[in-house]
C-alpha cells in the first residue's frame, strides 16, 4: 500500500510543476562587427534597467547584421528585454552629457523611449509558452 501511495505522489506530483519555456529573440539594426551586444532579461519593475539586477544576461560578440539571442529553460512571467550595442566593449551604455544614448539599443515590444528612460510596463510581456520577439536596434 505504502509504493502505491509514493507512485500517486510521484505520479501527480510532477503536474504541480512549474513549467519552462523557450525565448527565441530576433535582433536586427546591428553594426556587425562592432563590439558586444548586451541582452538583459528582467522580469519585475523594480530591477529593470539597472546594471546586475537582470534575471538572465547575455553578452554576445556582434558579427552579423541580424543575430538570433535564444533563453531556455525560462519560467512563465512577465518579462522586459533591454538591449544595447556596446560598439567600444566598455562593458556600458556610453550616453552624451545630457544622457541621450550614443550607442544603438532595443526594448521588447520595440517601445522607443522619446524623453525617458522606458517603464517595464512600456515594454513587458507575458511568458507563457515558447515565444518569437522581434528587436530592431536604432
Amino acid at each position: 500500500m505504502n509504493l502505491l501511495m509514493i507512485f500517486v505522489f510521484m505520479f501527480f506530483g510532477q503536474s504541480n510543476q512549474q513549467a519552462n519555456f523557450n525565448l527565441t529573440v530576433y535582433l536586427s539594426g546591428i553594426e556587425p562587427h562592432k563590439g558586444n551586444l548586451m541582452i538583459g532579461v528582467f522580469n519585475n519593475e523594480e530591477d529593470f534597467l539597472i546594471p546586475g539586477k537582470e534575471f538572465r544576461v547575455k553578452i554576445v560578440k556582434a558579427k552579423e547584421q541580424d543575430e538570433i539571442i535564444n533563453f531556455e529553460n525560462m519560467p512563465a512571467g512577465k518579462y522586459a528585454i533591454s538591449i544595447f550595442q556596446d560598439r567600444n566593449a566598455d562593458g556600458k551604455m556610453n550616453k552624451n552629457f545630457i544622457g541621450i544614448p550614443k550607442e544603438i539599443y532595443g526594448f521588447s515590444k520595440n517601445f522607443r523611449p522619446v524623453l525617458s528612460a522606458p517603464k517595464f510596463d512600456d515594454c513587458s510581456f507575458e511568458l507563457k509558452q515558447d515565444k518569437v520577439l522581434k528587436i530592431e536596434l536604432k
